[in-house]
């Protein structure tokens, strides 16, 4: 009996909501005002995500996204992991630097073909042509380059080479937030 109770005053009441709308209706028409919207009724239970989402891809985003996941991932980590630890290694006046994991992730890097976005294509090009002249200046600089520097070729001091280092780490941190931003997902810590 209670139930029976209940639903007539809930059809009741959807009875009184839908009487409203109408007469809002009819009486939207009559004036000489604009018609106004009828009360939204509707209710949303959908929770709202707390989080913010992975932004959905773009044209752009999805060729990038494959880039990405077919071994552009593993090549700006790579390159990131190397380069940092280079720098570190400079930071701690260690006397001997290995350079052979940079040169190996850099050949790497070119070899891995262009990001197909204008702006991470842009920031990583940037990053590959720091590392390239700055390992090749200090390489020369320490007299420990196999390479001979071609004549009337300025290369740079190893100040100007260590802060080549330092802008090509910004550099690829750019080209990681802006595949990010595309809608790849991060994998790994490359950063530490």
């Amino acid at each position: 009996m209670r139930a029976r109770a209940h639903v007539r005053r809930l059809l009741a009441a959807m009875a009184a909501v839908t009487a409203v709308t109408a007469a809002t209706t009819v009486l939207a028409g009559c004036s000489a005002e604009p018609a106004s919207s009828a009360p939204n009724t509707h209710v949303s239970f959908k929770p709202q995500p707390s989080t913010p989402t992975t932004p959905e891809p773009t044209r752009t985003g999805s060729a990038v996204i494959q880039w990405y996941g077919t071994g552009g991932v593993d090549l700006l980590n790579n390159l990131i992991a190397s380069t940092r630890s280079v720098r570190g290694q400079h930071e701690q006046h260690a006397v001997f630097i290995d350079f052979a994991h940079v040169s190996t992730d850099l050949k790497a890097a070119r070899a891995g073909g262009s990001i197909p976005d204008a702006e991470a294509q842009k920031a990583w090009w940037s990053a590959l042509d720091r590392i390239d002249a700055a390992t090749t200046a200090i390489l020369v600089r320490s007299g420990l380059s196999l390479q001979e520097v071609p004549v009337g070729t300025t290369v740079q001091s190893e100040d100007e080479a260590w802060e080549g280092i330092g802008l090509a780490l910004t550099d690829l941190k750019d080209t990681e937030t802006r595949l990010h931003d595309l809608g790849c997902l991060p994998k790994g810590k490359p950063w530490g």
